[in-house]
């Protein structure tokens, strides 16, 4: 009798370990939002918003900066914090803690990341140092229900790596919704 109890429990144990496996296999994401295929090894940008990991596509990052001076412009929304001399281009910076309605907490090390979509520029302050984390250190599943209304606005899934979720943040979705910002506000 407790020979087959113990056949049973390694059973059990086995088939649970194959459906975990099947729901991994299944909940990959795959070519959703300009996220590539899980296959294609892809490099992201691992950084702090807040108390929040997140990470965006390194692809889509032209830059990081550690050293930069940031100039205030007057009427700025409180999303953005002022512009960035890059290169002698004035490039725009959002704070991503405003943006993605984190608390604020004082950060020790602000990092800017420079992004590209299109012709657009756009630098984003980060309160960490930036941590460059590949496809294969972990798992990309889609996005769950309990993030907040702005962070799905953004967020195109969750890259499980290191014991730690990380949000994937889109940057084109970002600046679109910018960018629709700034048209309301014209029209005032």
């Amino acid at each position: 009798m407790i020979k087959s109890r113990k056949k049973r429990g390694r059973a059990a144990k086995a088939n649970s370990k194959e459906k975990l496996n099947e729901f991994k296999q299944e909940s990959k994401i795959t070519k959703r939002n300009n996220v590539k295929e899980h296959d294609e090894e892809q490099n992201y940008a691992v950084f702090t918003v807040g108390k929040e990991l997140f990470a965006i596509d390194l692809d889509s990052i032209l830059e990081i900066l550690h050293a930069f001076d940031l100039v205030a412009v007057p009427h700025l929304p409180e999303t953005f914090s002022g512009i960035v001399d890059v290169r002698g281009e004035s490039v725009p910076v959002v704070e991503l803690r405003n943006l993605l309605n984190e608390k604020n907490t004082k950060a020790e090390t602000r990092t800017c990341l420079i992004t590209a979509v299109g012709d657009s520029r756009i630098g984003f302050l980060v309160d960490s140092d930036v941590e460059i984390v590949t496809s294969e250190e972990g798992e990309a599943h889609p996005l769950p229900d309990c993030y907040t209304k702005e962070e799905t606005e953004f967020l195109d899934g969750i890259f499980w790596v290191k014991d730690n979720f990380i949000g994937i943040l889109n940057p084109k979705r970002m600046m679109e919704v910018l960018g629709s910002w700034k048209e309301s506000n014209e029209k005032i």
